[in-house]
């Protein structure tokens, strides 16, 4: 008998190759191995705080994030998404940039990186599209990050195998970590996702700062 699972998937984007400063968040709920909500928010960078990042809001389109919230406010609403649900993340990088946001911020805590987190990798090194393939996810090009989250939770509900990760101890031992690009993957078209058409499928995709009262 398949095992049903219950987790939030977590993804981010980075404008930085050092994790400092997220544009982009994306979160996929999965109860009982049905998708039943998701939530996506572009970030606004704090100007002024690096020649790297001010060179690339200005010349690669950088107004989109002019009305998008800044990280703590995200935060809180990450935190009210996850709840109390374990975050399953591809891997461990995505902790790395949420706890080094915290930070530049001057967040002390947050209930989010108090969940469990779990990290579906298979080896250190391979990308999110490689350990798809190996298990028959297929997967296109040039997809946005919403995409990439349901990727992530579709391995996850596929395989099932996962590395605990200490969320806590993480920031420090991979300070110098850097990732040398951001791709993008899709997982399946939607029609292929189990029961998105019962009343348990609810997409609530938030972009650009516009959020429900």
């Amino acid at each position: 008998m398949k095992e049903n699972k219950t987790f939030v998937a977590l993804c981010t984007e980075s404008f930085t190759s050092n994790h400092a400063a997220i544009c982009s968040v994306a979160m996929v709920k999965v109860v009982n191995s049905v998708v039943v909500q998701e939530f996506h928010s572009l970030v606004r960078p704090v100007a002024g705080k690096g020649n790297m990042l001010d060179t690339f809001l200005s010349v690669f389109g950088g107004n989109k994030y002019a009305n998008a919230p800044e990280f703590p406010e995200v935060l809180r609403l990450m935190e009210a998404f996850a709840g109390s649900c374990k975050i399953v993340v591809y891997d461990e990088k995505e902790i790395v940039r949420v706890r080094r946001n915290c930070r530049f911020f001057g967040v002390e805590s947050s209930n989010l990186l108090t969940n469990e987190f779990l990290d579906i990798c298979r080896m250190p090194g391979e990308e999110l599209e490689e350990s798809c393939e190996c298990y028959g996810i297929k997967l296109k090009a040039d997809c946005c990050l919403l995409d990439k989250t349901r990727a992530c939770a579709g391995l996850y509900m596929k395989v099932g195998q996962t590395h605990r990760l200490p969320s806590d101890e993480l920031c420090d031992g991979l300070e110098p970590f850097s990732m040398g690009k951001e791709d993008l993957y899709n997982l399946l078209p939607d029609d292929e996702i189990t029961d998105r058409n019962t009343i348990f499928y609810h997409k609530h995709i938030f972009i650009s700062g516009i959020f429900p009262p």
